[in-house]
């Protein structure tokens, strides 16, 4: 799944978790990514410190219900 941490969506980790617990996920997987091209529009967007932090806030909160591996 491709959260808000990319420039090109709008749903947030949480927003994911909710909705894959209530169609009855057990495992999901996140792939936001880095622009590097300094002409693209979303160069400069991603931000790993944020994602991260909002990633681990999910874990904690919907581990009983969605397989983490690392």
């Amino acid at each position: 799944m491709h959260p808000n941490h990319s420039c090109d969506s709008k749903v947030t980790i949480k927003q994911y978790c909710e909705k894959a617990i209530e169609i009855g996920l057990k495992c999901i997987c996140f792939t936001d990514h880095i622009d590097f091209n300094k002409t693209d529009y979303g160069y400069g967007y991603y931000d790993s410190g944020k994602f991260f932090a909002e990633f681990d806030r999910a874990r904690e909160i919907y581990s009983d219900k969605i397989k983490y591996n690392e």
